[in-house]
């Protein structure tokens, strides 16, 4: 999407360069997220929605050489962007069943991770943001955010606090 966008300069130009190839790639799952991911940024949260479902419930055709990881990867994308879109529409429940469910599918997704522990922040559930951070710190390095980057995810004291003592070091 980055390159498409780059290339373009704008995901609308992306989205209609995309939508050429529709006839081609619509049962394609990666096509479907991309799709999804540029009518999310141009603000067509049900268009996205119906995107990020298909390619959160559709494998990849594993006869190609895709592995396990990369298809369980690209569901779990879907799924949380699925989140991202319910938590816009203020459904914090229906986005914190969606960013379980992209941790399940990849339990290495540091984005779902932290935003479900900042939801359960927001929402005042300590234990399953702490629970959020303990597996945030569990995370290989290369894969875990700056330490900066999660702690200015929200703009509180308490936030950082918590994340001092719940990630101290890293």
């Amino acid at each position: 999407m980055a390159r498409i966008q780059q290339t373009y300069a704008s995901p609308e130009k992306g989205r209609q360069i995309l939508e050429s190839g529709k006839p081609f790639h619509e049962n394609n799952p990666y096509y479907r997220l991309e799709m999804g991911k540029l009518d999310q940024a141009i603000g067509n949260a049900e268009s996205a929605l119906d995107h990020f479902t298909y390619a959160a419930e559709n494998e990849i055709d594993l006869s190609k050489p895709v592995s396990k990881k990369e298809s369980n990867s690209l569901k779990s994308e879907a799924l949380r962007s699925i989140g991202e879109i319910h938590l816009q529409n203020n459904d914090p429940q229906k986005a914190e069943s969606y960013f379980d469910q992209a941790i399940e599918a990849m339990p290495h997704n540091s984005q779902a991770i932290l935003d479900s522990a900042k939801l359960a922040f927001e929402s005042g559930d300590a234990m399953h943001c702490r629970t959020r951070l303990h597996q945030m710190a569990e995370l290989p390095d290369d894969i875990r955010p700056p330490r900066d980057v999660i702690a200015n995810a929200l703009p509180s004291k308490e936030w950082r606090n918590l994340l001092t003592k719940e990630i101290p070091g890293k």
